[in-house]
Parts: C-alpha cells; sequence; structure tokens
C-alpha cells in the first residue's frame, strides 16, 4: 500500500502545487504583518532613545542653571518642566513600543500545520 500522500502526488501533482503555493502565501502574509509590527515598535523605541537623550541633555543643563553661584537661577519649575516633558514623552513611547497582549507571529502557519499533520495522522490511520 502506497503512502497517502505519494498517492496524491501521482493522481493529482497540481493539488499539492496549489497546497504548497497556498503556504508561501501564507508565511508571506505572516511575514509581512510581523515585519509591520517590529518595524512599528523600532520606530516607538528610536523615539524613546531620542527622547531620553534630550531630556538627559536638558536635565544636565537645568542642573547646571541651578546650580549658579550668584543666585541667579531662573523659576525651580522651568528647570524641571523643560526635561520633564521630552521625559515623559519618552514613557509615553515606551508604553506604545510594548508588544500588545497575545500577539503571536506565525499562529495561522502553525495552525495550518497543525491541521495537515493531524490530516497526515489519520490518512495513515486508514
Amino acid at each position: 500500500m502506497l503512502h497517502p500522500l505519494i498517492r496524491l502526488a501521482a493522481d493529482r501533482p497540481q493539488l499539492i502545487a496549489d497546497h504548497l503555493l497556498a503556504y508561501g502565501e501564507l508565511a508571506g502574509d505572516e511575514l509581512g504583518l510581523a515585519l509591520a509590527q517590529w518595524q512599528r515598535r523600532l520606530a516607538w523605541q528610536l523615539a524613546v532613545a531620542v527622547l531620553a537623550l534630550a531630556a538627559l541633555v536638558l536635565g544636565g543643563v537645568a542642573l547646571l542653571l541651578g546650580l549658579q553661584p550668584d543666585g541667579s537661577a531662573p523659576a525651580a519649575t522651568a528647570l524641571w518642566l523643560v526635561p520633564g516633558a521630552p521625559a515623559v514623552l519618552a514613557l509615553l513611547c515606551a508604553l506604545a513600543a510594548r508588544p500588545g497582549p497575545g500577539v503571536r507571529p506565525f499562529v495561522e502557519l502553525r495552525a495550518q500545520l497543525a491541521a495537515d499533520a493531524q490530516w497526515l495522522r489519520e490518512a495513515l490511520e486508514r
């Protein structure tokens, strides 16, 4: 008795080719989604880095202005607000850069592979 997959390949090769093409399309679609998600997270992380660096530089300048020996420092509120704004924005960007709940790449492809494996197991048991 021939393996069902060999019999199918001999009788209807186009069916297997179509199935493999569908696998390729599914993998390509899911790879595109994963790449878009990765690029989005990378952009948010880049924004975090730039804003954090700006907050650090502005905080250093504010610290230096606050340490004036002659007491001619600007208002303390301005010294906290100027570096605080990019720091808060960096925190918000860091929250946006986190992966979404339950976001896993290639879920549909894994499900299809599992379904095909189950079909092959059932075909072998017959």
